[in-house]
């Protein structure tokens, strides 16, 4: 999704040279319906930050190697980033002196989501290694199969 402008230059020849830029009301979103997001800015009330986390889980539903990055980071994406904060800015009427501030927390919480779920599968990865060292360590030490192997096979 690129922001388009979906007002065109006026037809009649007269070219006056000024490019028509997207306005907030024009976005067009290819990742999402404007009902769906409507409809979970109601669901999510006042909080910002839990719209953007639904937000973006809706828009990357196609692509979710990218929600391991960074927000920063999402360079091949960056249409869809823009999605996401024009779709925010919108749908809680954010004024142009404050949308910095708000951009900027709404990233905050996208990013803090990146970084628990990279903690969590690295926990998961050391806990599986753990686990397999363990069985392994008591295999070699009683030159049988670990109890909890037993009891799963039988």
């Amino acid at each position: 999704m690129v922001l388009q402008s979906v007002r065109k230059k006026n037809g009649s020849g007269n070219n006056t040279g000024e490019d028509m830029l997207p306005l907030a009301s024009e976005i067009v979103c290819s990742y999402t319906t404007s009902n769906f997001v409507a409809e979970l800015q109601h669901r999510e009330g006042l909080d910002m930050s839990l719209f953007v986390l639904a937000l973006e889980v809706e828009v990357y539903k196609d692509d979710t190697t990218e929600l391991e990055l960074l927000m920063d980071n999402r360079l091949r994406t960056n249409d869809r980033v823009l999605s996401i904060q024009q779709s925010l800015f919108k749908h809680y009427n954010t004024p142009e002196h404050l949308r910095e501030g708000t951009w900027r927390r709404a990233k905050e919480s996208l990013n803090s989501r990146v970084r628990r779920l990279r903690e969590t599968a690295l926990d998961r990865r050391q806990l599986t290694q753990e686990r397999l060292l363990h069985s392994g360590n008591a295999r070699t030490a009683t030159g049988s199969k670990p109890l909890i192997t037993l009891m799963t096979n039988e």
